[in-house]
């Protein structure tokens, strides 16, 4: 991802850790000035000096509003004492391993917890044999359940998303769950596989080692046997993240993203904004439902309006004292109507 434009333009340029960038590139630069002939160890602290002073520089620089505002603590503050646990434990892990002792007592229990339980009341009914409804997927980049009215019983025309709002007062919805994982790809795999993303450590994503797992039924592939046409569409670029090889063996018939896209009314590094995805969506369903032969269609929409530092078009009008995050919300909010 370091040499990919989306996530260069798009993500580098708001680091979550830009402490660890700013002493990385002033120890490089002394590595870099180091020659037989020069005094490397004069270079050294000089590296070192700078690093230190633009660490502590840093703490003064106030974190970019509704980028960061999830933090309860400076990121420098927040990165040093991370730094400090980990080298005086010997790792957050090492510590978590040592204060709790696991036993096979402890291993079953844990795959208790982990087995699928379907039992109890149905909530819903399966459709009847004859009757194959379409189904669209839309995943928001970015959504948190306290943005949306019924889960924290807040009125819809005061939440933030009220028509989103207004859809979950009307159908299903989850006021707890469990996040295993952060990150669109790790998401996704999840969605369309029923599998566990990673069990709460960083590791490769499942989505890129999907070859190396074993076999299992994929959402779209079950659909496909049972006469479904499956579109996958994504505002960002296929490339990025590499989702492309996972997505064409789950099953999705047409795989589709907006690069490049030549109608867009705000286009960045992450791709097109949400209303644009959205009608985009609706045309390549209407062109699906216009074949005479059309099957029942099941379409998955990603959106990335909402992924900082926000897709929204210049002309829509921002509200006294919003925040840019709650600007991209509101205007996703409005794609979802539409």
């Amino acid at each position: 991802m370091l040499v990919d434009p989306s996530f260069i333009l798009g993500s580098a340029i708001k680091p979550a850790h830009p402490w660890a960038i700013l002493l990385a590139i002033a120890l490089g630069t002394a590595v870099v000035h180091h020659t037989p002939r020069t005094h490397h160890a004069q270079h050294f602290k000089r590296g070192l000096i700078l690093a230190v002073v633009a660490t502590v520089a840093f703490y003064f620089v106030p974190a970019p509003r509704g980028v960061e505002s999830w933090r309860t603590q400076h990121v420098v503050i927040q990165n040093l004492t991370y730094l400090w646990k980990d080298t005086s434990q010997g790792g957050v892990l090492n510590h978590v391993r040592e204060s709790i002792p696991i036993s096979s007592t402890h291993e079953e229990q844990v795959e208790i917890w982990l087995t699928p339980d379907l039992d109890g009341q149905r909530l819903t009914q399966p459709p009847a044999s004859i009757d194959k409804p379409n189904v669209l997927l839309v995943v928001i980049e970015g959504l948190g359940g306290d943005r949306v009215g019924p889960i924290h019983g807040i009125a819809e025309p005061h939440a933030e998303m009220p028509h989103l709002s207004a859809l979950a007062s009307r159908g299903l919805l989850a006021r707890r769950f469990v996040n295993q994982q952060q990150q669109t790809n790790r998401g996704t795999y999840t969605l369309l596989s029923g599998d566990l993303p990673g069990m709460l450590v960083e590791q490769t994503p499942r989505i890129s080692i999907f070859n190396e797992l074993p076999p299992r039924p994929y959402l779209p592939q079950v659909l496909a046997r049972n006469s479904y046409h499956t579109l996958y569409l994504q505002a960002a670029d296929l490339a990025f993240m590499a989702k492309a090889p996972f997505l064409k063996a789950a099953g999705f018939d047409d795989l589709h993203d907006t690069i490049g896209f030549p109608d867009a009314r705000r286009y960045s590094p992450w791709g097109v904004d949400d209303l644009t995805l959205m009608e985009e969506t609706i045309r390549l369903i209407d062109q699906l439902e216009a074949n005479p032969d059309s099957k029942p269609w099941f379409a998955m929409v990603l959106t990335v309006g909402t992924h900082h530092p926000y897709v929204v078009p210049a002309d829509f009008v921002k509200l006294e004292n919003e925040t840019p995050d709650q600007w991209a919300f509101r205007y996703a909010d409005l794609a979802l109507e539409h």
